[in-house]
């Protein structure tokens, strides 16, 4: 966890033991110091990593915090709070600042906690409350945020438990915010570290992290984007989602450039990053037509390279065990959900969920129209989107654009024919994440495009 300095100062504390007789710290800007406990001056903002090198008549020992200090001298969040265990509650009234659990940036909270923050802002203005570095047991430690004193009657805004590297975002509808933690008698962790800020509204921000699974393709996206309300994710290899913290399982190694664009109305934000996939573990793909007529015969199979464990199917409620491909048949029509779990011999698996439409039932297929698929680019989008469906009949195919709440902002209709290719106009549009919905007889499909500002 990193301690925030905001006048270059900081003075150590040595809790070295087993009677260290010399030291030598290493303080990240190319200043050193032999003395027991030292204070340095940054002279520069940054983000330092600490060293200390302790020795005895046995020899000596390192420890090094990397990321420890992040200077910013008169910058924001120079206000820091240290949580109470217990007793009166601690104040602030600057519009900016930090705030800590009992343990501090470097220690654990207690056991059998109860602490509490009251923080002011400036009249007129709203508090944003962001929680980094959660770390606290998930079944009985917990910080509460309210928007003013909770005796009064002031709403919870949420509540923080578990270990997450945040953030978590509240916004407070006046300019009081009342901060408690509470723990248990038993486990303890490193706790929180609580920045907030007060203003009369906010910009939103694009920003991810990712782990790297044990199978190294699998890469577990983590959202940080802040005051955004819609996401769309262009992994860089062809393939896209809309949720918030999607799982992306890579079919090749390589360096891929991942977008991920923040929306909140007319405001789009990203932050690109680049990642590299040294080795494929294991993937599978799996096949199967987005549509098929009542009674024919469909044909569920999975491709891949790697040795197989299990493929276990799920078919509107029917399940197979079987490496083969899986026949069923549909004596009905509509929508039926499809699922499919892939395991690897080396213990990497896939789960795929999808539907399949069965006849003619106006059932809304996504991505694709009749089994085709609808392509668009680019995507996302500043103004112009191709549209392209290598086979559609004659009939002509009526669209609409729909916004996040359902509402038609743009319609038309263009010819049919052997394939459609046209041109969707959506630069008088702010920005956002569109339902693009494509209508031609009696079939029905649908797909998202992303509208950013250049």
């Amino acid at each position: 966890m990193r301690l925030y300095v905001c006048d270059g100062s900081v003075t150590f504390t040595n809790t070295t033991i087993n009677g260290a007789t010399d030291y030598i710290w290493d303080f990240g800007d190319g200043g050193s110091s032999t003395e027991a406990a030292p204070t340095h001056i940054y002279q520069q903002n940054g983000v330092y990593d600490v060293q200390l090198i302790a020795c005895n008549v046995l020899g000596c020992d390192t420890l090094l915090r990397e990321d420890l200090l992040t200077v910013d001298i008169d910058g924001l969040y120079c206000d820091t709070l240290i949580l109470p265990a217990a007793g009166l509650a601690v104040f602030s009234s600057e519009c900016t600042g930090v705030m800590y659990d009992s343990g501090g940036p470097l220690s654990e909270y207690g056991s059998q906690e109860n602490g509490h923050a009251i923080i002011v802002g400036d009249p007129g203005t709203i508090l944003r409350i962001r929680v980094y570095d959660v770390n606290m047991e998930p079944c009985c430690d917990r910080l509460n945020i309210y928007g003013g004193d909770p005796e009064f009657g002031a709403p919870l805004l949420g509540s923080v438990t578990g270990y997450s590297p945040g953030p978590f975002v509240f916004h407070t509808t006046g300019n009081v915010a009342f901060v408690n933690f509470t723990s248990d008698f038993s486990v303890t962790g490193s706790g929180f570290r609580l920045l907030w800020e007060c203003g009369t509204e906010f910009p939103i921000e694009a920003s991810y992290l990712y782990q790297i699974g044990n199978c190294r393709n699998f890469i577990n996206f983590q959202n940080q984007s802040i005051g955004a309300n819609e996401y769309f994710w262009d992994f860089g290899d062809g393939e896209s989602s809309t949720e918030i913290n999607p799982l992306h399982v890579y079919a090749s190694a390589g360096d891929f450039e991942v977008t991920l664009y923040a929306i909140n109305g007319q405001d789009t934000v990203s932050y690109t990053g680049t990642l590299n996939i040294p080795e494929v573990d294991f993937y599978a793909a799996v096949n199967y037509p987005t549509q098929a007529s009542v009674n024919e015969q469909v044909i569920f199979s999975v491709n891949t390279s790697f040795p197989l464990n299990q493929i276990f199917w799920n078919i509107n409620g029917n399940s197979a065990i079987s490496f083969l491909p899986v026949v069923a048949t549909f004596d009905q029509p509509g929508v039926y959900p499809v699922s499919v779990t892939i395991t690897g011999t080396n213990g990497c698996g896939i789960n795929h969920e999808g539907t399949i439409v069965i006849g003619t039932t106006g059932a809304e297929e996504a991505g694709s129209l009749a089994g085709q698929l609808i392509r668009l680019s680019p995507n996302p989008t500043s103004g112009l989107v191709q549209v392209q469906i290598d086979k559609t009949e004659s009939d002509p195919v009526n669209w609409q654009l729909l916004d996040a709440l359902g509402r038609v902002v743009e319609q038309g209709s263009w010819p049919g024919g052997p394939r459609l290719d046209a041109r969707l106009d959506l630069e008088a549009l702010p920005s956002g994440v569109y339902l693009l919905r494509l209508e031609q007889a009696t079939r029905v499909g649908s797909t998202r495009v992303v509208r950013v500002r250049e």
